[in-house]
């Protein structure tokens, strides 16, 4: 039997004997117990999340008989075929799951940037769809895509305005120095060339101008930000 398949079978019976027991949590003694219990909870998860309905009392009854070694009611064909079908039912959930994920979020980034616009006249919607603000108009040349350039900055969540992140110019290190257009989100890309050095910008960045569906070490998947950038010097050879 396909060893994926085989592996799947295993953890539902794990979820179908785990759903036998009385409410009460049972008392795990052993390593090999919360490891079995740890199997059954990721499994049942995975199992609601994707919607999948079985019959529980089946899915014991083919656990035994696989570790058992006794007759198989369907050939490895059928087998197969029910893995693929349950792939695909999956992948199906999976993705009417992100493309409500996906609505919601958007109608709530949309909320706030109509709120935002309503209430500070001084922000501005870019051709690019991310939204700014200058609170320092800069003097000097315009960043370019490919220019070697310094600057700092600092990371809010949007919708809270918790700051989850600053460069280490403004705690006393050196400001950043990188090429625009080497590896960076977005909207930092496309904010960066909107500045002259010595400006600050505010940028408010819907999330896939950010991070989007991957987000990163410190921002969730699906994260609307807020970046203030101040551009220091372009530094051309």
């Amino acid at each position: 039997m396909n060893k994926i398949f085989t592996t799947i079978i295993i953890a539902l019976a794990i979820v179908g004997m785990t759903a036998c027991n009385n409410k009460k949590a049972p008392k795990l003694e052993t390593s090999e117990d919360t490891l079995s219990w740890a199997l059954g909870e990721s499994f049942a998860m995975s199992m609601m999340q994707n919607n999948l309905q079985v019959d529980k009392d089946l899915v014991i009854e083919a656990f035994r008989h696989t570790v058992e070694g006794w007759e198989q009611p369907f050939d490895e064909s059928v087998c197969e075929a029910a893995y693929k079908k349950l792939t695909m039912q999956a992948m199906m959930n999976q993705q009417q799951r992100q493309q409500s994920q996906n609505s919601d979020i958007a109608a709530k980034e949309e909320a706030y940037f109509k709120k935002l616009v309503a209430e500070n006249p001084n922000v501005k919607k870019s051709d690019k769809g991310f939204y700014y603000e200058v609170l320092r108009a800069g003097k000097g040349k315009n960043a370019k895509f490919g220019e070697r350039i310094s600057f700092d900055y600092k990371g809010y969540f949007m919708f809270t305005g918790e700051q989850f992140d600053q460069s280490n110019g403004y705690s006393g290190g050196e400001p950043i120095i990188h090429v625009v257009g080497n590896p960076m989100f977005p909207g930092l890309l496309e904010g960066l060339q909107l500045m002259n050095t010595g400006a600050l910008y505010r940028f408010y960045f819907p999330n896939q101008m950010a991070f989007g569906a991957n987000g990163s070490e410190d921002i969730p998947p699906y994260t609307a930000v807020i970046y203030e950038v101040e551009l220091h010097e372009i530094m051309n050879d």
